[in-house]
């Protein structure tokens, strides 16, 4: 990603949180005068219509690089792949920090658990192990 790139995606970004903010604004008689905006979740910005408040927590460049390697994670993008993108020397590095994500979701240990204790001939079925 570009330079420019990074800068656009990150003004996206900000613009879209709820963090109190100032601007400045000309009043009638020209002079610049500094105005509080605190944005609520879920709202429009009154300038832009097409611009909703929808994060409130404080961003960081760190925090949207481990959103973007656990979606990559969380979409089956084998852990090679991944290592290379988040620019780590080893998979092991990878797996260390992201392991929980591939290997521990509830979704899929019961589903081993159910299998592991099917049994082949039963006269009724069993009722599934739902984890929550």
């Amino acid at each position: 990603m570009s330079g420019t790139q990074w800068n656009q995606l990150w003004e996206y970004v900000k613009k879209r949180t709820t963090e109190p903010r100032y601007y400045y604004r000309k009043d009638k008689d020209g002079k610049r005068r500094k105005h509080l905006v605190v944005p609520e979740l879920g709202e429009y910005a009154p300038h832009n219509n097409t611009c909703q408040y929808m994060i409130d927590f404080h961003v960081t460049p760190h925090i949207l690089r481990h959103t973007y390697i656990t979606n990559l994670l969380d979409k089956g993008v084998d852990v090679k792949t991944v290592q290379h993108l988040a620019g780590h020397k080893s998979s092991k590095i990878t797996m260390e920090i992201y392991a929980h994500l591939k290997y521990n979701k509830k979704e899929d240990i019961a589903q081993k658990i159910n299998k592991a204790f099917e049994v082949t001939r039963q006269k009724e079925p069993r009722k599934p192990l739902v984890l929550q």
